[in-house]
C-alpha cells in the first residue's frame, strides 16, 4: 500500500460490467463476485487501476502500491440445474416416508423392473436394497446408500446384456426401444406389453411411430449410421501429420457430427433416403466452415455450435455422405488416398455388394515405394487390373473409388495432385461410366441396391441378426413396392421392418442371438 489510496483491482466481464474492488489488506485475501452468464464465449479481465509510484516519501514501505494477484477461478453453474426428463424416474421411485430400509426397498423394487426390463422377484429387490442398507450400517447418508443401489443394478448381467425372456410382450418392448432409443422401454411401452396389446400390428406401428417422435430416436444416427456407415473408424484415422497438419481432433469431432446430423435431418424430416448420397445443404461449425470453404456460422461465440447450410453452387458436391470429409478420411490411407479402399467401402455399405476376400499371392498397392513410381496410381491400378487374379474385384472397385479421386485424404478438394490434373473418370461392369462424385451420385441413386443395402443394415441393427434368405426375399419385395411409391424414408423402412415376423417373433430358435455390434 502507498499514497492516499488503498489498491484497487477492477474486474471486468466481455466488454463492460466493471467492478472495483478495494484491496486493503497486504495478505493473501479473497474475493468472490457473481455473474449470470449467457450461453457462449465470455472475456474475463482482472486489472491494477491506480498505480502508485513515490521514490521521496518519508517512509521506504509507502513508496510503491502494488496489487498481485495469485489465481482467478471461474466455479460454476452455481444454480440447481434440472433434472433431465430421462433421469427424472429415478428421482420419483424415491419414497418420501417410511424408514431408510423400507425407502430403500422400495427404490430397488420401482427401479429394477425398467432397468432390467422384465419382472423381478421381491427377493431379488431385497437383495439389492441390502446392498444400501449395508452403506447405512458403516456410517454413510441415505444419498450414498441409494447410490449404491443403482450402481448394483447397473452392473448387474441383467442390466449389461440384453436378454429376451420368454415374456413376448416385454421381450418385443425391448427390442423396439433398443432398436429406436438405443435404450430400455419407457413407462407406457412397458405398460402396453404386459397388457399383451403390442401384439395388435396396429398398436404396433403407432408406438414405432411415437418412438421415431421422440427426440431419444437420434440414436438412429449417432448408434447406427456410426455403425453402417463405419463412422466409428474415423477416432482410429491418422493421417501423416507433415502432409496434413491441419488434421487435429476438433477436426475430427466435426466430421463425424456431420454426417449424424445428415443422417438425423433425413430421418426428422421424413426425407428421401436418397438425399444421404445427394442434397443440397450441410451441417458445420466454425471448424468445418473453414476446412470446406464457408462462410463461419452466425453462432460465432460457440465455434463448436453446428449451423444447417444451403450449400453453393459451387460446393454443391458437398451434399450427401460421400462428399463429407469423414467419409473420404476414414477410406484413405495416412500418408495418401486409396481408390480401392473408397470403392469396397461403397460395394459393402452402399450397395450391399462386398468383393471377394483378395487370393492369395495377389498383389498391393499398399506400400508407398509402389506409389511414387514411375507410374501414376491410375496406370498402377490399371495394371492391377490386368492380373486375372485381381480384376474379379478391381474392375468392380476401382471405378467407383476413382470417382473420388478429387478429394485427398482428408476430403480436402482438389484439381490436380503430384500426376497433373486428376481424371476421375472410370467405367463400371455394364458399361457405364461414371466421371466424378457428381456422377457416382447419379449412379448409385438410381440403383434400388442402395435403398435395399440400407433396409437390410436396419434389419440386422433392428433384429440382432442376419437375416435369412425368407427375410431378404420378403425384405427386398417390401422396399421395391416402396420405391415403387417414388420416395423411401427411414420411417417407411423403420414399419417395414417392424412388421416383418423375424422382428416381431421374439425367442424363438435363432432369434435375438445378438446385438448388432451395438
Amino acid at each position: 500500500q502507498a499514497g492516499d489510496e488503498v489498491a484497487k483491482m477492477r474486474v471486468r466481464w466481455d466488454d463492460g460490467d466493471l467492478e472495483v474492488l478495494e484491496v486493503g489488506s497486504r495478505e493473501l485475501a479473497e474475493f468472490e463476485l457473481e455473474r449470470t452468464l449467457t450461453r457462449g464465449v465470455h472475456r474475463l479481465g482482472v486489472a491494477f487501476v491506480n498505480d502508485y509510484y513515490d521514490p521521496k516519501f518519508p517512509d521506504p514501505k509507502r513508496r510503491d502500491r502494488n496489487l498481485y494477484v495469485d489465481a482467478v477461478a471461474v466455479i460454476g453453474p452455481l444454480d440447481v440445474r434440472p433434472v433431465p426428463v430421462a433421469q427424472r424416474w429415478v428421482h420419483d421411485a424415491v419414497p418420501s416416508r417410511g424408514s431408510d430400509g423400507s425407502r430403500l426397498r422400495a427404490f430397488a423394487g420401482a427401479l429394477l423392473p425398467t432397468l432390467w426390463r422384465r419382472p423381478v422377484a421381491v427377493s431379488e429387490a431385497r437383495r439389492h436394497a441390502a446392498v444400501g442398507e449395508a452403506m447405512l450400517a458403516a456410517g454413510e447418508d441415505f444419498t450414498a446408500a441409494l447410490r449404491a443401489v443403482l450402481q448394483a443394478a447397473l452392473t448387474s448381467p441383467n442390466f449389461l446384456f440384453r436378454c429376451e425372456n420368454s415374456t413376448p410382450g416385454l421381450a418385443l418392448a425391448s427390442r423396439l426401444s433398443f432398436f429406436l432409443w438405443a435404450s430400455a422401454p419407457d413407462a407406457r411401452l412397458l405398460r402396453l406389453a404386459k397388457a399383451g396389446k403390442l401384439g395388435d400390428r396396429e398398436r404396433l406401428r403407432a408406438e414405432t411411430r411415437r418412438l421415431l417422435a421422440d427426440p431419444r430416436a437420434d440414436s438412429l444416427a449417432t448408434e447406427f449410421a456410426a455403425q453402417w456407415l463405419e463412422l466409428r473408424n474415423l477416432a482410429e484415422f491418422t493421417p501423416d501429420p507433415e502432409r496434413f497438419p491441419e488434421f487435429d481432433e476438433a477436426l475430427r469431432r466435426s466430421l463425424r457430427s456431420e454426417t449424424e446430423l445428415l443422417f438425423r435431418a433425413v430421418q426428422r424430416e421424413d426425407r428421401d433416403v436418397r438425399e444421404l448420397l445427394d442434397c443440397d445443404f450441410t451441417f458445420v461449425d466454425a471448424r468445418l466452415a473453414g476446412f470446406y470453404g464457408l462462410p463461419r456460422p452466425d453462432d460465432a461465440a460457440d465455434d463448436a455450435a453446428f449451423e444447417r447450410v444451403e450449400l453453393p453452387a459451387e460446393l454443391r458436391f458437398r451434399g450427401g455422405a460421400l462428399g463429407h470429409g469423414s467419409i473420404l478420411a476414414l477410406t484413405s490411407n495416412p500418408t495418401r488416398t486409396s481408390p480401392v479402399k473408397r470403392g469396397k467401402w461403397i460395394l459393402e455399405n452402399l450397395l450391399g455388394a462386398p468383393p471377394p476376400p483378395p487370393p492369395p499371392g495377389a498383389g498391393a498397392l499398399a506400400n508407398e515405394q509402389a506409389v511414387d513410381s514411375s507410374k501414376s496410381f491410375r496406370e498402377q491400378l490399371a495394371m492391377h487390373r490386368e492380373d486375372s487374379k485381381c480384376a474379379v474385384c478391381h474392375v468392380r472397385m476401382d471405378a467407383l473409388g476413382l470417382a473420388l479421386e478429387r478429394f485427398d485424404a482428408i476430403g480436402h478438394f482438389r484439381e490436380r495432385d503430384k500426376d497433373g490434373v486428376i481424371d476421375c473418370s472410370g467405367e463400371l461392369p455394364g458399361g457405364a461410366v461414371v466421371d466424378g462424385l457428381v456422377g457416382l451420385k447419379h449412379v448409385l441413386a438410381a440403383d434400388p441396391a442402395f435403398v435395399r443395402t440400407l433396409a437390410l443394415k436396419l434389419f440386422v441393427y433392428g433384429v440382432g441378426r442376419a437375416p435369412r434368405p425368407i427375410d431378404r426375399l420378403v425384405l427386398d419385395h417390401e422396399v421395391d413396392a416402396l420405391l415403387a411409391t417414388g420416395k423411401v424414408t427411414i420411417a417407411d423402412l423403420v414399419l417395414t421392418i417392424v412388421d416383418s415376423a423375424a422382428f416381431r417373433v421374439v425367442g424363438g430358435e435363432g432369434e435375438g442371438a445378438g446385438d448388432a455390434g451395438r
